[in-house]
């Protein structure tokens, strides 16, 4: 955006609004020949408008960018806990599964829940946690 400025402009209420008028505070405005302080003067003195310092005007337009930022940062929060709440809603999901599984084959075969796991082969690390969930009362 090289050679561009961004400018904000305040436009009076209808009724104070005569066409000189806006085209003059315009043209003062607008004028980048014109040093910034004499700006300030001559819109404060002729049309009762006061700008922002340039510290204003940088807080104001980081006030912006904060929000924005802000806005994306608890979007992107907010899909990446979506995300993270699915994958515990399958993984909870899987493990009543297997429960279930292990519960209907030592049931159903007369096998020990140690039995069903070996048949269906179930990783040593994972016995102590279903053990323990068998071991719960059903709710």
């Amino acid at each position: 955006m090289g050679g561009m400025k961004i400018v904000s402009v305040c436009i009076p209420e209808p009724e104070q609004v005569q066409s000189e008028s806006v085209a003059g505070l315009l043209g003062v405005y607008l004028d980048a020949d014109l040093p910034p302080t004499e700006r300030r003067e001559r819109l404060r003195e002729v049309w009762d408008v006061d700008l922002p310092s340039r510290d204003e005007e940088g807080k104001e337009m980081f006030d912006g960018a904060g929000r924005d930022l802000l806005r994306r940062s608890e979007k992107k929060g907010r899909e990446e806990g979506l995300k993270e709440g699915l994958q515990q809603g399958i993984q909870k999901g899987r493990e009543a599964t297997l429960l279930e599984n292990i519960q209907t084959l030592a049931e159903g075969l007369h096998l020990t829940p140690e039995q069903a796991m070996d048949a269906l082969k179930v990783p040593p690390r994972d016995r102590e946690r279903i053990r323990q969930a068998l071991a719960q009362p059903k709710t």
